[in-house]
């Protein structure tokens, strides 16, 4: 059996959409370092079609 994995939380949704790419971009750089404060081992996952606008989010830590 394996271990216990990370916590993982899923915004999904049409990324392209710039109402729901400024979403991701709030959630990632603001609402997401609060969640790592707390559950440092979380990761966020951005699910859906993307564009250029929120690919750089990726980078931020706790994201992939």
């Amino acid at each position: 059996l394996e271990g216990p994995k990370a916590p993982v939380a899923l915004f999904l949704g049409n990324l392209t959409v710039a109402h729901n790419a400024d979403a991701a971009r709030y959630a990632a750089r603001e609402i997401w370092p609060l969640v790592r404060r707390a559950v440092p081992e979380a990761r966020l996952r951005l699910v859906g079609a993307y564009g250029r606008a929120v690919a750089p989010l990726a980078a931020l830590p706790g994201g992939a």
